[in-house]
């Protein structure tokens, strides 16, 4: 397959930005893809060791071998881990425009992201007494949107529209 388009292979399944940033493995070395998933691996350990409460769990994922072998041997899985865990880091911080966009990439790179988007937008909307209750939920899904639930929107819609666009044009 060196050399011919990874999308006349029956399993990849990835989106066009995956392709495009595994054109080193063509230009440079075979093996450019390989490092590029370990490289996640790694920036997404340090992501979780500033997310987390525990010193040493990022720990759990860096030595763990399922993430290793997984990324070591092509898939770009840890990309879509890293971008997803980089979003939930800048949630944290209250980034909503960089969180939307991040979000927007998740999905991009795979579909299963979307999932988060209820809830990052739900916890975003002021909420009275009852807060666990499901009416309080559908109240705050009805309600006017705050700023930042229309900050992370905006900038979640237009970043997946714009990233689409651009790579299935």
């Amino acid at each position: 397959w060196h050399g011919r388009s990874p999308y006349l292979r029956s399993t990849y399944r990835y989106t066009p930005l995956v392709a495009w940033l595994n054109v080193g493995n063509i230009v440079l070395h075979p093996d450019c893809g390989k490092v590029l998933f370990c490289l996640a691996d790694v920036l997404m350990a340090g992501l979780l060791r500033q997310l987390s409460r525990h010193p040493r769990a990022y720990l759990l994922w860096l030595y763990n071998p399922m993430s290793v072998v997984i990324s070591s041997r092509g898939s770009a899985d840890s990309l879509v881990a890293l971008v997803v865990v980089a979003m939930l880091w800048c949630f944290q911080r209250r980034a909503m425009i960089a969180t939307g966009a991040l979000l927007a990439l998740a999905v991009h790179l795979k579909i299963y992201p979307v999932l988060y988007a209820l809830p990052l937008y739900l916890s975003l909307a002021p909420s009275k007494s009852g807060a666990g209750s499901w009416s309080s939920v559908i109240r705050r899904l009805f309600r006017l949107p705050s700023a930042e639930q229309l900050r992370l929107t905006l900038s979640c819609l237009l970043s997946l529209a714009g990233l689409t666009g651009l790579f299935y044009a």
